[in-house]
């Protein structure tokens, strides 16, 4: 059986136009599960939890980065670069811990 050039482009089209409007092809993520930036979260706890808690603790207080509340700290960064810094996050993060060979 020889299938005709025009009915196989005929096929390939079709099929074509079926994968190329689903929009549930195996693997792709959801739009409710991506990933959202921050500037689209609303919420502070979930906020604060997936960009800050890692480095200042999950109450602010015990973290390897200074705690949040620290009143020297805020006596001596001028207001501005405070708001910046949390705006933006900081210039670059804080390299992680290096411990010496013997102590690995």
């Amino acid at each position: 059986m020889r299938v005709r050039p025009r009915a196989l482009a005929s096929i390939a089209l079709a099929a074509g136009l079926a994968l190329a409007g689903c929009d549930a092809m195996p693997g792709k993520p959801r739009f409710a599960d991506r990933e959202r930036l921050p500037t689209e979260i609303m919420d502070f706890g979930t906020l604060y939890a997936r960009n800050c808690a890692g480095c200042h603790g999950a109450d602010g207080t015990l973290g390897p980065s200074r705690p949040l509340n620290d009143p020297v700290y805020l006596a001596l960064v001028p207001r501005e670069r405070l708001r910046q810094v949390i705006a933006t996050g900081p210039a670059r993060p804080s390299p992680p811990l290096r411990l010496p060979p013997a102590a690995r």
